[in-house]
């Protein structure tokens, strides 16, 4: 039961769901890769609802999977961002219909402390292949060594 009674705040899941995800979830937001399909069949319908990302949802998921990384050195995550363009492709966001709205004004002013990120992020390094770690699409700023 993720996200189970969940009333604000933002969740990443880069892995599977088990089935009545967002059971009594009222408030925050979740985004899901949904790799195999099968996160509509999983959710809860009667707390919480799956739709598209927008293009700023998007850019904050990669914003979110990038800190985790910086922070951790997964290679899940890394894997994730090394494959942007799949991993945009199959993040769901799941939130409840009345929170919708909130979480919307919410985003709006999240953007300008999400754009001073993507500007004075340096470029990194994934350790032990060496292979640049991908900039979010839209970035802004100078790549640094």
């Amino acid at each position: 039961n993720g996200c189970e009674y969940m009333t604000g705040g933002i969740v990443l899941v880069a892995g599977r769901i088990r089935e009545n995800f967002g059971a009594g979830m009222s408030g925050g937001v979740a985004f899901v890769m949904d790799s195999d399909l099968a996160v509509g069949a999983k959710i809860n319908r009667r707390s919480v609802r799956i739709q598209p990302c927008s293009y700023k949802e998007v850019l904050l998921v990669h914003d979110l999977l990038r800190e985790h990384y910086l922070e951790t050195h997964s290679p899940r995550a890394l894997g994730l961002l090394n494959h942007w363009r799949v991993t945009a492709s199959l993040i769901r966001k799941v939130v409840a219909p009345a929170y919708d709205k909130v979480w919307r004004k919410q985003l709006y002013k999240m953007l300008p402390t999400l754009s001073a990120k993507r500007v004075v992020t340096p470029h990194l390094r994934s350790g032990r292949d060496s292979q640049p770690l991908p900039e979010q699409p839209g970035m802004t700023g100078r790549r640094h060594d």
